[in-house]
């Protein structure tokens, strides 16, 4: 595809590393095109409203409220009947504010990755008639059916669960692409610095690295397991800006970082990779080769993610059996796993716009 004219991607800050991975993959296949991220958010902006929040801690924007709870409510009705629609909706600023960002920047494809951008983009392209693509980057393992539009140009899945699906609600064919979920370069090329993680090793130890940034899954009681196998095993506790779990992971001698870390050294030292069923997590510690050991979640969504990767995970859903995991590893059937669930990186975003377009 031709990247001479801009590309905007639409993502969200929970997927901005889906979006910069994605601009990445366009950038190395032609290093003059000009790809912008914007947050979709921003289409729920409000200068005034939003200064008054930064500066007095409270959510007044009530916009920006609306598009959050309704993204969190998209979780609990992911088998919806998707209604697919081009109207413009003048009344309703998102769709005003893409108007003013179309218009301004005339980009030649939109990305939108999650929920939050694509009825908009693809309401001022039909509205306005531009000679502009819609697609949407589907960055998990399975669907949630709000992400199903008739009048997209194209989508980028996972695997072929997601494509049929697609299909079953009346996607043309031709216009799915399969590839594997964008991660950056930086987790995929070889590490050529050195980082101090303030720490001894052992190198006889496992190492496993333990997500504990996400809601959705009961860190304290996983921190309270983790406390008793540390003659065992190394653990680096990934706590993000949660400064509370950070001191909790802390309090039970647990080894724990917030997002001042190289995340890639870390997932470079894991020989297991313990998380919720993100699939930014997952994607990434597999193509690495880690095991991948999965919690429960409360979320729908990654519940489904769970079940998809049954056959390639190991199954922590509870204390019972994170113990049991605990106990057992490392054995020759949990290092076959992780050979098995192994996902070779090559046919990125880029490609699957070539598959698309050209």
């Amino acid at each position: 595809m031709d990247f001479s004219k801009s590309v905007l991607i639409f993502a969200d800050m929970s997927r901005a590393h889906t979006a910069t991975a994605v601009k990445e993959s366009i950038l190395k296949t032609d290093s003059q095109a000009r790809v912008i991220i914007i947050d979709d958010m921003t289409l729920h902006s409000a200068p005034a409203l939003d200064f008054a929040e930064k500066l007095l801690g409270l959510k007044i924007n009530r916009d920006r409220k609306k598009a959050v709870k309704f993204e969190e409510h998209l979780d609990k009705r992911m088998d919806a009947v998707p209604h697919s629609s081009n109207e413009f909706k003048g009344d309703v600023g998102s769709y005003e504010k893409m108007k003013e960002i179309i218009d301004r920047i005339k980009p030649i494809l939109i990305i939108t990755i999650g929920y939050g951008a694509f009825n908009e983009a693809i309401a001022v392209r039909d509205m306005e008639k531009l000679d502009c693509k819609v697609i949407n980057v589907v960055d998990e393992y399975v669907l949630n059916n709000a992400l199903i539009n008739t009048y997209m140009d194209g989508y980028i899945v996972e695997n072929e669960d997601v494509k049929q699906k697609l299909i079953d609600n009346g996607i043309d064919s031709q216009k799915i692409a399969i590839a594997h979920l964008p991660i950056r370069r930086t987790y995929l090329e070889p590490l050529t610095d050195d980082i101090n993680v303030n720490v001894r090793l052992n190198k006889k130890w496992p190492k496993i690295l333990y997500f504990a940034d996400k809601e959705g899954v009961e860190h304290e009681k996983v921190f309270h397991v983790l406390k008793n196998y540390l003659l065992k095993y190394d653990f680096f506790i990934y706590c993000g800006s949660n400064r509370e779990l950070y001191q909790s992971a802390l309090k039970n001698g647990l080894r724990a970082y917030n997002e001042g870390i190289s995340l890639p050294h870390l997932y470079e030292f894991a020989d297991v990779v313990l998380t919720a069923p993100i699939s930014r997590n997952v994607s990434i510690a597999r193509a690495k080769g880690k095991l991948v050991a999965l919690l429960n979640s409360e979320y729908e969504l990654e519940k489904r993610n769970a079940e998809y990767l049954k056959d390639f995970t190991v199954d922590c859903s509870d204390e019972v059996k994170l113990k049991l995991f605990l106990e057992c590893y490392p054995t020759p059937d949990y290092k076959a796993l992780a050979e098995a669930s192994r996902t070779q990186y090559v046919i990125t975003a880029s490609d699957a716009l070539s598959a698309l377009f050209d």
